[in-house]
């Protein structure tokens, strides 16, 4: 990649107008350093083939016990004070 490449792909990475600008002024040293460090950190993904969305399960209706022990079974067996 020549320098000019490598220059504007520093401009790109931002889409603000005042980036492109500073990125016009700095030295070579400087735009380098940046896109050899941003090409160390966001390496290109590899390509993997995509995976099925799993399938949303429904939650079960909650049905209350008819058995008698739902969450107020025994409370008559106890005195309120």
């Amino acid at each position: 990649m020549t320098e000019e490449q490598k220059r504007q792909f520093v401009a790109d990475l931002y889409p603000h107008p005042r980036w492109k600008k500073r990125v016009a002024k700095m030295r070579d040293d400087q735009v380098i350093a940046i896109y050899l460090k941003h090409q160390r950190d966001d390496p290109e993904p590899e390509e993997t083939p995509e995976e099925p969305a799993p399938a949303i399960l429904e939650p079960e209706p909650y049905v209350p016990a008819s058995n008698g022990s739902g969450p107020h079974a025994n409370e008559d067996d106890f005195e309120i004070y």
